[in-house]
């Protein structure tokens, strides 16, 4: 357990469904995440279908005074994520992260997470929302059906007032930078954005400290970067890639 994590990863209850799976009832199997289910399970090295994962954990008191995102690294392909019996969210693809807040649904002490993931075979009638044929695959669907939670899994705390996404639109041509930080909800309290801006050497070329207000939502701002120095793949600048960081603190 890191200070602002609960890993997931481990030992999970799971139990597949199919309408081609053998006779008899299903079975309530132990599973490993992150891993496909077709490299766990012998009879389930060539099969897709439906798989329901459970686990439970336990969650401190003073993490519910903050905010509890679960977060996938990639699940595939269709999840519904439940938390305490609840649905707590969905996500279609197979490939990208995604979280949900789950603050509301957890409780001090035990909790359970339990996660449908339904991975299309090309039977229409068993997955009719989910055309098989229209399924992104790369070069994985050469060797066959890779399906489950095959990315890690953990609770993240994260407090109140934090940053959901920053978007950056630089003009090379000047070196103006149009830019915006957008919050996770009404700031609850007054707090410092800075923006700090690294070359290619990973020397700081520009540091500005923006106050916000309480109650906003997003904060948009420009600065401006002298002697830009152009990338390409025929004149790279440096091996090392320019950094850009925000970094927000009260």
């Amino acid at each position: 357990m890191h200070d602002s994590r609960i890993s997931l990863d481990g030992s999970w209850e799971f139990l597949h469904v199919a309408d081609d799976r053998l006779s008899g009832p299903a079975e309530v199997r132990e599973i490993q995440v992150p891993s496909p289910w077709q490299a766990q399970f012998s009879d389930l090295r060539m099969r897709a279908g439906i798989g329901i994962y459970r686990r439970t954990v336990d969650v401190p008191e003073d993490w519910l005074r903050d905010s509890v995102w679960l977060r996938f690294g990639a699940v595939f392909h269709n999840s519904r994520v439940f938390v305490n019996g609840v649905q707590a969210g969905a996500n279609e693809g197979g490939f990208l992260p995604f979280s949900f807040d789950v603050t509301a649904h957890l409780r001090p002490g035990s909790n359970e997470i339990k996660v449908r993931v339904d991975s299309p075979t090309d039977n229409p009638a068993e997955f009719p929302d989910s055309p098989f044929a229209e399924i992104p695959f790369g070069k994985q669907s050469w060797y066959g059906p890779l399906s489950g939670i095959w990315q890690p899994v953990y609770l993240e705390r994260r407090v109140a007032d934090h940053m959901t996404r920053v978007r950056l639109v630089p003009n090379r041509e000047t070196g103006h930078v149009s830019a915006g930080v957008f919050f996770a909800r009404p700031l609850t309290g007054a707090t410092t954005v800075r923006i700090v801006v690294r070359d290619p050497s990973g020397t700081t070329v520009f540091a500005e400290d923006h106050d916000t207000q309480v109650g906003v939502t997003s904060m948009p701002f420009v600065f401006a970067l002298s002697n830009v120095r152009s990338w390409s793949p025929e004149a790279p600048t440096s091996t090392r890639s320019a950094s850009r960081s925000c970094a927000m603190g009260r």
